[in-house]
């Protein structure tokens, strides 16, 4: 019977897509770079439920909820994870990770002013705090230098003031009223508030960022 519960396929049974929409996270806690949405228990359109610590390493944990993450296809599709043993790796669970175990920064090694954006700027994106064993395993570092457009988007945003322009606009457009969040939304492209950073791709990596130009407060 213990067999039957923790080391067969039953897990497979589960509703994963009540389990999914009841978490309400919709970008991937391994990663923060890609959707994980599911649109129906019946669409093939669902993301993978990693098992945190492998069946095969820790078969009691096969069934339980609070080791099943919800992550896209990179982390955890295509084997980057695999049977890794998070105790070995000093990983630590997305249930329980913080706002702050993870801290964004840059250096920006060239910015040319004729055409920012063109290629020719260069921008080296990095952590300033991490989680190790997670950005190891993941491969965090190296995926978001690739990412570097982002923040040098942002990084010239700053240079020309847009913030204090837009706030003001926003401010006083049509009657309108925004709130903080709503307008730093609105000037970055993403979400800013700490209970939001689930629900848009790069949105703690635009946090840091935009916090450390002044492009929000």
């Amino acid at each position: 019977m213990l067999y039957k519960i923790f080391v067969s396929d039953s897990y497979k049974e589960l509703d994963n897509h009540t389990f999914i929409s009841k978490l309400k996270i919709d970008t991937c806690p391994y990663c923060n770079r890609n959707y994980v949405y599911s649109l129906s228990k019946s669409a093939k359109i669902k993301p993978e439920l990693d098992h945190f610590y492998p069946k095969s390493l820790y078969p009691y944990f096969g069934v339980s909820f609070y080791n099943l993450i919800p992550s896209c296809q990179t982390c955890n599709g295509l084997g980057v994870k695999g049977e890794t043993d998070p105790f070995i790796k000093k990983m630590v669970s997305p249930y329980l990770l913080k706002e702050d175990d993870y801290e964004f920064t840059f250096d920006l090694t060239k910015l040319d002013y004729l055409s920012p954006l063109d290629g020719k700027s260069s921008v080296d994106v990095k952590f300033l705090k991490q989680v190790e064993g997670n950005v190891e395993v993941f491969k965090l570092d190296s995926l978001y230098k690739l990412h570097s457009d982002h923040v040098l988007e942002l990084i010239v945003k700053a240079e020309v003031n847009y913030n204090d322009k837009y706030r003001e606009y926003l401010n006083n457009y049509k009657g309108l009223t925004f709130s903080d969040a709503e307008i730093d939304r609105v000037l970055i492209g993403n979400y800013t508030s700490l209970t939001e950073l689930h629900k848009r791709p790069f949105s703690k990596l635009y946090r840091d960022i935009a916090l450390e130009l002044g492009l929000i407060i």
